[in-house]
């Protein structure tokens, strides 16, 4: 989850985002890619969606984003699609880190936008690279706790264009959460150095 403020290019308003990432391995003819791969991601705001998913290939979804600071510094944030809670993300016990952060891995895509007219056919597919880089992001604080997440399990009627992505995402076992951090940052890059990876 990741609440961003101060956007340049939305004139300094902001947005949320929900997202869900798998580590992963992109074997292409002529290079070799370990990463993050970014299965989806919703936030709250049209426009970064539409730039992001058509522009930059990310797998990009809308839905209302809240974030909910408790008595106890703990935060819970959830996703809903008009009203319909799909997903809560809790962080609790939260203290200041004293090891480093771990290092930042590149997130892998899969841009798929579908051809008109020709169901099944896509004009384009293919995988995409956010390269770990970030040298203008300055971390000022974080903190590490305890975490968990929970997604339910909806019908066709409570999420009729998000409740196939939902449900499967909690059908998905899920091992100890080990750990769960809060980090509070500035700066960006414009993601320019994105690029599509060479599948052969």
């Amino acid at each position: 989850a990741q609440h961003r403020q101060n956007v340049d290019w939305l004139a300094g308003r902001g947005y949320s985002t929900l997202g869900v990432k798998f580590p992963a391995v992109f074997q292409g003819r002529s290079e070799t890619v370990e990463g993050d791969y970014l299965a989806v991601l919703w936030e709250n705001l049209a426009d970064p969606i539409l730039s992001g998913r058509e522009e930059l290939g990310y797998a990009k979804l809308w839905c209302e984003i809240d974030e909910t600071v408790q008595s106890d510094n703990s935060r819970l944030f959830s996703g809903s699609w008009l009203g319909r809670s799909f997903l809560e993300l809790r962080i609790s016990g939260l203290i200041p880190a004293i090891e480093a952060a771990p290092s930042r891995r590149p997130l892998l895509h899969y841009k798929y936008i579908p051809r008109t007219g020709c169901p099944g056919e896509a004009d384009a597919a293919y995988a995409v690279m956010t390269p770990a880089e970030n040298p203008t992001l300055i971390v000022e604080e974080r903190l590490v706790g305890s975490g968990e997440a929970h997604f339910h399990r909806s019908t066709w009627e409570q999420l009729p264009t998000l409740f196939h992505i939902v449900n499967a995402l909690a059908d998905l076992p899920l091992g100890t959460v080990r750990s769960a951090s809060l980090t509070i940052s500035r700066g960006g890059k414009d993601l320019s150095d994105q690029r599509i990876l060479d599948a052969g």
